[in-house]
């Protein structure tokens, strides 16, 4: 498994939460911002932007990078520090 960031710049209309949430069935995720998420998947970066990026418009922006979550501290909801720390220990 390998954990990704993935963060969308919407330039127009926002994609809606629920159809991000569908493409990423089966993979474990957490969303952390509105536009922000942390997966778990056993999918590469390209094969997971072009899932992703079918639900963006032409002039949206999609980001994902492999994430290491050894090194981490920041200000998050709890949820998304036991989502993290699960996979860390």
């Amino acid at each position: 498994m390998t954990i990704y960031h993935v963060s969308f710049g919407f330039s127009g209309k926002q994609i809606a939460i629920e159809d991000v949430q569908k493409v990423l069935a089966g993979d474990g995720w957490a969303r952390y911002a509105p536009n922000c998420w942390i997966v778990e998947t056993n999918e590469s970066a390209q094969l997971l932007t072009m899932r992703l990026r079918a639900l963006c418009q032409s002039t949206d922006s999609l980001f994902i990078c492999e994430l290491n979550l050894k090194n981490n501290f920041g200000y998050l909801h709890q949820e998304i520090w036991d989502w993290i720390n699960a996979r860390t220990r």
